[in-house]
């Protein structure tokens, strides 16, 4: 399911995201990676169960995060370092921006994807409709063209938050 790549930064995508971070140096001051599905706010570490020396910082970021998104829709996410509430991985973007540019504002959200891994009372309305029109593409990872504009407006007042919380750490 998931391809780790011949070596480390091997395809184009990652390596010119790490050059870039790199050539940004001091000046890079947060990094959110974006995924689909499942209505997560993660920060490392991935490889390992376990805490970084910051994560009381780190959790107390997360967790407000996903105050400001369930206050915009009543959408809830769960927050926490990547190993344990999810699974560990090794290869992750943000344990990289953690443990090599020293970045402790780096997390992954896993956006929602499809209507059947939706919650909150505000989208309970457009599950029935999602599921009948979009049966086809219901493979988790596609959200449906209905909920995107929801998304992005309770994610984007996350992501200030965010940005904020890193610029005054």
């Amino acid at each position: 399911e998931d391809y780790p790549g011949k070596t480390a930064f091997s395809e184009c995508e990652s390596r010119h995201l790490s050059e870039y971070a790199r050539k940004l140096g001091k000046r890079l001051i947060g990094f959110i990676d974006f995924h689909s599905y499942g209505n997560y706010i993660m920060f490392p570490y991935a490889y390992a169960k376990g805490h970084t020396n910051f994560y009381d910082q780190q959790n107390g970021v997360a967790q407000e995060m996903k105050n400001i998104i369930r206050s915009v829709n009543g959408r809830e996410y769960t927050a926490g370092p990547v190993g344990e509430t999810l699974y560990t991985c090794c290869g992750t973007s943000i344990d990289w921006m953690f443990d090599k540019l020293g970045l402790v504002h780096a997390m992954t959200i896993e956006l929602p994807g499809d209507p059947l891994h939706t919650s909150g009372l505000a989208h309970t309305t457009f599950n029935a409709i999602n599921k009948l029109l979009w049966k086809d593409f219901l493979h988790g990872f596609n959200l449906s063209p209905f909920e995107i504009a929801g998304v992005g407006e309770e994610t984007f007042p996350a992501a200030l938050y965010f940005a904020n919380e890193a610029y005054e750490f």
